[in-house]
């Protein structure tokens, strides 16, 4: 398991693959937001409020219209006098404590958060109004943009704190610097655009609100609360659309060719050390075929049997901590003196013959690349 991992840390480059993950998420964002600009594009576009009476046989169906906001009964904004269909209120005690420097910082302790929707309607000059259901489900990057927001903010007062602020003392361990209060709504009399599921309201109270519009089905067309036009919603979806692919094509490329180069890279370095086996495998032959009968001959053969042996035994990582070779003998033919030290990792783990047979400036131990140096014994 410990080989395949450190193959694949060889041979895969991490930054290459989250770059391609993220190409990968964003060309699937671009496919959706695609077909959302898409099913924009189909909805029946309706001029007038009063136009969806001749679509009443074919209903349910993805329409786009816009209007005036309106309500029967709107909520009261907490910071201003306007009122509103949909509204959104966060309070937070702003708490000052010790950061993991020691030096205080201020942190946000939330303390309510409330979201809520009156019965609403769009209507027209025409007199029509369609009710709409369930706004708050609306897509967040459009509904966002609607939403009008107010912010206040009090700093700490001399005096009793009030229960909330005493508890966030405790549970944080700070000291109470301010509260802050944001407010979000969507107010009587905007203007917008609504895209969604055109139906017949059947529990309407009187023949002005006849229609009602809904989010689709589950996995259905797309349901929109914007303040732009219908054109301008669809080409927006699309240039998102457009961007989102851009960026996934580049971050796909650049993934793919960091992956091809660490590869490669690896490749590379494998078919080096094949090739600088190859000829200390060479070279050991010829020394054992250059020597006569005599018995220095056949020392002379020994040694470079126990020289390939050697070298067969660091490539393997014979040479690590643990083994049982004497220290001080070259690593290769294990026999002679180490003497020829490489300077970038230290080892000095070769005799002369043996590191003028490697050739490549490499050490037989670690692989690193480097000069090479004598030891003069004294």
């Amino acid at each position: 398991m410990a080989s395949f991992r450190e193959e694949l840390n060889n041979y895969l480059s991490i930054p290459g693959a989250l770059c391609v993950v993220a190409g990968g998420w964003l060309y699937l964002a671009a496919q959706h937001c695609s077909e959302e600009a898409r099913r924009v594009s189909q909805a029946y576009v309706l001029d007038s409020l009063s136009d969806a009476r001749k679509l009443e046989r074919l209903l349910p169906m993805l329409v786009a219209l816009r209007g005036r906001v309106d309500s029967p009964d709107p909520k009261q904004c907490e910071l201003s006098e306007r009122k509103c269909v949909i509204h959104e209120v966060h309070e937070e005690d702003i708490m000052l404590v010790k950061g993991p420097t020691g030096a205080p910082e201020r942190k946000p302790f939330d303390t309510r958060h409330e979201c809520t929707e009156r019965e609403w309607f769009v209507a027209d000059d025409s007199g029509t109004q369609i009710k709409v259901v369930r706004g708050r489900e609306a897509s967040p990057s459009e509904l966002s943009s609607v939403l009008e927001q107010q912010q206040e903010y009090n700093e700490r007062r001399d005096g009793p704190h009030s229960t909330m602020q005493t508890v966030s003392q405790i549970i944080t361990g700070g000291r109470y610097q301010g509260h802050k209060k944001t407010e979000k709504f969507l107010p009587v009399g905007a203007i917008i655009t609504v895209v969604g599921e055109l139906a017949r309201n059947s529990i309407s109270s009187g023949s002005l609100q006849r229609f009602m519009l809904r989010p689709p089905a589950p996995h259905g067309s797309p349901f929109y609360i914007s303040n732009k036009g219908i054109t301008e919603l669809h080409m927006a979806l699309a240039r998102r659309a457009g961007v989102y692919t851009r960026l996934a094509w580049c971050l796909g490329g650049v993934g793919a060719l960091l992956l091809a180069r660490k590869a490669a890279k690896h490749a590379y370095i494998r078919y080096k050390e094949r090739q600088a086996r190859e000829r200390v495998r060479k070279a050991l032959a010829r020394l054992a075929q250059g020597a006569a009968g005599s018995d220095a001959s056949t020392a002379a053969g020994l040694d470079a049997s126990a020289a390939a042996a050697g070298l067969d035994a660091a490539e393997s990582g014979a040479a690590g901590p643990g083994n049982s070779r004497d220290a001080g003998v070259c690593v290769v033919c294990l026999s002679a003196p180490s003497e020829m030290v490489y300077v970038r990792c230290g080892h000095m783990c070769c005799c002369l013959r043996c590191s003028q047979a490697l050739g490549a400036k490499r050490c037989p131990v670690c692989r690193a690349e480097g000069n090479v140096i004598k030891v003069f014994r004294t």
